[in-house]
């Protein structure tokens, strides 16, 4: 994922993130991934359910969905989280976790393999580091 995926990503957030509404607002953000739980393989026309654990900043912080993009056979995938403006009673850990589940239709325009990229945040360079994970597509 490129720098211009990055940007995209954030302006998304970001203009999620407005409300024009007086009710409750959030701030919608992006968690890094811990660990997935992915398939030895793919059957074609299959749907699966991968269990996402991500990293929370505090209890009042919720899995929201996904961003989620394609480039050939590599899936992009990055968990969205919101919190709601002004919550009390939050608790900050550095070891609060989430889990999240992600459906995944296996369509049948991939005859191979899929490379799952689980986005886990920057490194001390501010590049992109992603849990990498392939998974065969059987045909039978």
């Amino acid at each position: 994922m490129n720098w211009k995926n990055v940007v995209a990503i954030l302006f998304m957030v970001f203009v999620a993130s407005c409300s024009l509404d007086d009710g409750d607002d959030f701030v919608f953000d992006v968690a890094p991934t811990i660990s997935v739980d992915l398939p030895d393989s793919l059957q074609k026309g299959q749907t699966y359910q991968f269990k996402v654990i991500y990293e929370r900043e505090s209890t009042c912080q919720a899995g929201y969905g996904f961003n989620y993009s394609t480039d050939g056979n590599e899936r992009f995938i990055s968990v969205l989280t919101q919190t709601q403006v002004g919550a009390t009673n939050c608790v900050e850990n550095d070891t609060l976790t989430g889990i999240i589940s992600l459906n995944f239709i296996v369509d049948g325009t991939i005859d191979d393999f899929y490379v799952f990229n689980f986005w886990q945040g920057e490194d001390e360079d501010g590049e992109q580091e992603y849990l990498s994970i392939e998974v065969p597509v059987k045909t039978d």
